[in-house]
């Protein structure tokens, strides 16, 4: 078989957006390390992007999303491919440049895979439901059952296509991948590490902050600080401001922006406990970074991360004020060893299933395989 050409569509690379702008990046990555595999990446010009990688087989393309300028990208990067050489890989829902492409991939008898990226998930349906469900009987659901391939990223999302009525279609379960720790970040079995439980991520109502900060008002554990770090998504951190104050945590609770890549994982390897109270999460790529640089993890059952409890991890429980106050009171109870005990298992875990070279090569495997519909 000639080497793969595989053209990846993501709606942004923005920084600020996290998810699927900092996850397909690093597939494309890794993919390039495959072979002689040949990789475009197609998405609209973004405000912070992430960092642009470095390798001769990579090809970022920036375009408006519109049908015009899908189909002519495609058909410039494409020259010369041989057909059977051709894999459309298209990431997140409800994006037209993601629509048009699926169409071209049908019209010239190109293979699709899709990445759900966790928008078939209950909450994120009832999210400006109206609109996502005109979508969904107008071209969604068509487009996805054209596919040769979808993809979730955690068995409950696959369970959601079934859900959906795409039973039909074949599917693959592929959990996010995780970039090794830099060696010259702190060690991650240190205890040098303050009493913060953190929250990184977007400051968006799917997250379930208000109920932390509920919690934390009932039953903060002693000498420990709450930090809320992130980017701001249609002004819910103004609302978690306000909140803070009207419960009178402004002393213990630490709200900061969005920080770099760089800064970001210092910051996991420095604090006491991560926490991702999320109503739904797809997978909940912070918990597997948070886990690789040795931190314990408490994540919510709207998150696929049961495994926390079972390997000895962390916590997986309930997005409400009772189970997350019982949580707070178990975290002030444990001593630094305990908590760095928890955080190897994990880093033992995540690096030897979730590391990106296993992941992408899961995909290249399914790029060679899969079959037109």
């Amino acid at each position: 078989m000639p080497p793969l050409s595989v053209a990846h569509f993501v709606k942004d690379l923005d920084r600020h957006s996290g998810g699927p702008s900092v996850s397909v990046p690093a597939l494309c990555r890794e993919l390039c390390g495959i072979g002689e595999t040949d990789v475009h990446l197609f998405t609209r010009p973004s405000s912070s992007p992430v960092a642009e990688l470095e390798s001769d087989r990579f090809h970022l393309h920036h375009l408006d999303g519109s049908r015009v300028s899908v189909e002519h990208a495609l058909d410039e990067a494409w020259k010369g491919v041989p057909p059977e050489s051709r894999v459309l890989h298209l990431h997140g829902l409800w994006d037209p440049m993601n629509y048009w492409a699926s169409r071209y991939g049908r019209r010239n008898h190109i293979p699709v895979v899709w990445s759900i990226r966790g928008m078939l998930e209950p909450w994120a349906l009832n999210h400006k439901r109206l609109k996502k469900r005109i979508g969904w009987h107008l071209y969604q659901w068509r487009s996805l059952r054209h596919a040769a391939l979808l993809h979730a990223t955690s068995p409950a999302e696959e369970e959601s296509l079934r859900r959906e009525g795409l039973s039909a279609v074949t599917s693959v379960v592929i959990p996010n991948g995780v970039a090794p720790p830099e060696p010259n970040l702190p060690s991650p079995d240190s205890n040098e590490r303050s009493r913060t439980l953190l929250f990184l991520g977007r400051f968006h109502p799917v997250k379930g902050i208000p109920a932390l900060l509920e919690a934390w008002a009932a039953g903060a554990p002693e000498g420990w600080t709450l930090q809320l770090t992130g980017p701001d998504d249609s002004g819910h951190r103004m609302e978690i401001e306000r909140q803070v104050r009207s419960l009178e945590i402004s002393s213990t609770v630490l709200i900061t922006s969005a920080v770099a890549e760089e800064e970001k994982w210092k910051l996991l390897s420095s604090v006491g406990c991560l926490i991702l109270p999320s109503f739904s999460e797809n997978f909940g790529l912070v918990v597997a970074e948070a886990l690789a640089m040795g931190t314990p993890v408490a994540a919510s059952t709207g998150t696929p991360w049961e495994i926390l409890e079972t390997i000895g991890a962390g916590w997986w429980l309930q997005p409400e004020k009772t189970a997350l106050r019982k949580f707070l009171r178990e975290l002030g109870e444990l001593d630094a060893n305990a908590r760095r005990d928890m955080g190897m298992k994990g880093r033992q875990y995540v690096l030897a299933h979730h590391h990106w070279s296993a992941v992408a090569e899961a995909f290249h495997r399914c790029y060679q395989d899969v079959e037109l519909p």
